[in-house]
């Protein structure tokens, strides 16, 4: 894993993008979302993968953000679309 690439954030919670290499070098992009909690006997600061139904809006909003994110940068390094594969892939109205 070559690490972290960007990371959103709102509050205690996080959506960090990793940079995955696969065996064959090439690269692709995961999502990990995370809760910042901390111990309340230790007082150490730990990551969790859960969370409470009041953060589900949150990880939405942040997994959202994960996702435009990349579905941008993919849409900026993809080739543009051709006036016939447009044509192709185009829905017709009805």
């Amino acid at each position: 894993m070559a690490g972290p690439v960007m990371r959103f954030r709102s509050g205690s919670i996080s959506a960090t993008v990793w940079e995955n290499e696969r065996k064959d070098g090439s690269q692709f992009p995961t999502v990990k979302i995370t809760k910042s909690v901390r111990d309340k006997q230790s007082q150490e600061w730990r990551e969790t993968e859960t969370f409470d139904v009041n953060d589900l809006p949150v990880v939405a909003i942040l997994a959202r953000k994960a996702f435009e994110a990349l579905a941008l940068d993919h849409a900026a390094t993809s080739h543009p679309v051709t006036s016939e594969e447009g044509k192709s892939s185009r829905r017709r109205k009805s």
